[in-house]
């Protein structure tokens, strides 16, 4: 899913995925921090990681 917005105040994500509830691969960016609150509703976004594996 791509999104295009002209700055990267902290309301954007909450508004984009304020239906979704799950897993999220994502940046460290502050503004997705109250997506991972146990409270919010439909249920917190849970950040999961690339998953690069070294040899």
């Amino acid at each position: 899913m791509f999104f295009y917005l002209p700055d990267r105040s902290g309301p954007h994500p909450g508004t984009h995925l304020a239906g979704h509830g799950g897993q999220m691969q994502a940046n460290t960016y502050a503004g997705f921090t109250r997506l991972y609150e146990a409270a919010r509703k439909p249920g917190p976004i849970i950040k999961v990681g690339c998953g690069v594996i070294s040899s």
